[in-house]
């Protein structure tokens, strides 16, 4: 998928899939719902957000989103989706021992 937003080239394509979450219903359910998060070969982040919805079935979304996000905003998806390796390998600086 690939979509300009505020003048920027976001192109699934061309980046790399840092993780991928989806939710506990299956693919045809209307509350279904599939993330995958992105980082650009220049280091910028973006979320392609899946949805199904009444028209959907396994094979087609009733909506999909791209979505730009900071570094901030990146870290704490990876964090909120339990993504432990992919926090360490991209922002092992920012994360401490306890």
């Amino acid at each position: 998928m690939k979509r300009v937003i505020k003048g920027r080239v976001w192109d699934t394509q061309k980046s790399g899939m840092v993780a991928a979450w989806a939710n506990s219903f299956y693919p045809h359910d209307y509350r279904y719902c599939e993330e995958n998060l992105y980082c650009t070969w220049r280091g910028n982040w973006f979320v392609h957000i899946l949805r199904a919805g009444p028209e959907s079935d396994t094979y087609h979304f009733s909506e999909i989103y791209l979505v730009p996000l900071s570094e901030d905003e990146a870290f704490k998806w990876l964090q909120d989706h339990d993504f432990t390796s992919e926090l360490e390998e991209h922002f092992g600086s920012r994360i401490e021992e306890a």
